[in-house]
């Protein structure tokens, strides 16, 4: 990796000089970058790495915890686009858009064909610019005379047209409810799917409510985070942990100003082992300075650490079972139900086990 001061047995220095002649040579910024990714690559660590400005801009938008467009997130579902959820406060939301609407074209462009990240980047632009979308709402049908009848009726189809303007939308990396079944007590479910700029304050809100609500024990759920930046992981690590504990230790290269042990506490911050580098063309450079280690001095890069209670989970494949309608059916693909998650359940047994106000 970056950090090894051998450069993973190569000479960097000569290395980085016939790249950069090389992508001088190339016809387009795509084959530029291969050059340069290539040349990466061979230092064996996949952090050090080139973005193009399209995915920096993803990156950005995940850290920054804010996209410019309409606030909808979209999902492909047996070849259509149905939408998952517009986020709170966009301009999709005030315009009456609802989870399961299908999304048909976007400025008179049909999306058929298109994936769910590809409509997002249609629907994205500068604030007070107008898009124009096509959607179908499948409602149900009503039973003439028999209001209350328990049969599946017809769906019935509507078209809509829209044109909205396009706003900065806050996102939300942070989901919470109260689990309440009965035998395990009131459990707060807390879920983190990435650690935005925002994630401390938007999972402190969490806990407030979650306690207001009367919560016995707490599920912090990180399955699946995307990851983001180090402080924000800090801030969430002082909602649970009292004192200035000792969270990780961050080493520099062999031989550089960055070699010595910094011991990274909750009083004093983070520190930074990836840092990214502008490019005028809107890429980024993100490169590798130092290895995070755990109090213990253990690396778990490529390693992790074990839990000490595992537990398993049903896959997208086990959680649909095809029959239920197409929002139902989406739903179940993107999350199965919390009270029926597997390691939800087992997290509640063992809180209940170690007692309340356990996290």
């Amino acid at each position: 990796v970056y950090v090894d001061g051998e450069f993973n047995g190569h000479d960097w220095v000569d290395e980085l000089g016939d790249a950069m002649n090389a992508t001088f040579k190339t016809n387009s910024s795509d084959a530029a970058y291969k050059v340069v990714s290539k040349m990466l690559s061979d230092l064996g660590d996949p952090y050090t790495r080139i973005e193009p400005p399209s995915d920096f801009e993803d990156f950005r938008m995940t850290t920054d915890a804010e996209l410019q467009g309409v606030g909808l997130l979209v999902a492909s579902n047996d070849g259509r686009l149905l939408v998952v959820t517009p986020l709170k406060g966009g301009p999709a939301e005030k315009a009456g858009i609802l989870p399961g609407d299908e999304l048909l074209s976007v400025n008179g462009k049909s999306v058929s064909g298109l994936s769910g990240p590809e409509v997002a980047k249609v629907l994205r632009g500068k604030p007070g610019t107008s898009v124009a979308i096509r959607l179908h709402r499948r409602t149900q049908g009503a039973i003439p005379g028999v209001a209350s009848r328990p049969v599946k009726a017809t769906p019935v189809v509507q078209t809509r047209q829209l044109r909205m303007k396009r706003a900065a939308v806050q996102l939300s990396s942070v989901y919470h409810e109260l689990l309440e079944d009965g035998r395990h007590g009131k459990i707060g479910y807390i879920n983190i799917n990435s650690f935005s700029q925002f994630v401390g304050r938007d999972t402190e809100e969490a806990i407030k409510d979650l306690e207001g609500q009367g919560a016995e024990g707490y599920i912090l759920d990180l399955r699946d985070n995307a990851g983001g930046l180090v402080q924000s992981g800090m801030d969430v690590a002082r909602l649970w942990l009292d004192g200035s504990a000792n969270v990780f230790h961050v080493k520099g290269r062999p031989g550089t100003t960055e070699d010595a042990v910094q011991d990274v506490n909750l009083e004093e911050g983070s520190a930074v082992t990836n840092k990214p580098l502008a490019v005028l063309d809107g890429s980024a450079l993100f490169v590798t300075v130092a290895k995070y280690t755990t109090p213990k001095f253990h690396e778990i890069d490529q390693i992790g650490i074990a839990p000490d209670l595992a537990c398993g989970q049903p896959t997208a494949m086990e959680v649909v079972n095809g029959k239920g309608t197409a929002t139902e059916d989406l739903a179940a693909i993107l999350m199965a139900e919390t009270e029926d998650d597997a390691c939800v359940q087992s997290a509640e047994d063992f809180i209940m086990k170690s007692g309340p106000k356990h996290i």
